[in-house]
């Protein structure tokens, strides 16, 4: 169990935050998390392990405008013209074509 949390708590850093919880009773029971923005909430563990983080930076979702730019920055390109949502996909262009 210790070395679980320890597991969680360097997903957590990876992400610029921590794990606030000092229990780990199973990968469907809720530990309390903190991102880099400070926000705090609870969500089980598997759900961190499978790249979810904070709800609350989330929601500030990006435009298709700065999915873009990002791509650029990155050597690559967006070459999708809009955005729906998260389960939606987009077309992109890596550096090396």
């Amino acid at each position: 169990q210790l070395s679980e949390l320890k597991k969680l708590n360097s997903i957590a850093q990876s992400h610029g935050g921590k794990c606030l919880s000092n229990t780990y009773l199973g990968s469907e029971t809720k530990l309390r998390w903190e991102c880099s923005k400070g926000h705090i909430w609870e969500t089980i563990p598997y759900l961190i392990k499978n790249g979810s983080w904070c709800p609350t930076c989330r929601e500030g979702k990006l435009s298709i405008e700065q999915m873009k730019e990002i791509a650029i920055e990155k050597g690559g390109k967006c070459l999708s013209d809009s955005y729906i949502n998260n389960t939606s996909s987009l077309i992109w262009e890596c550096s090396k074509a």
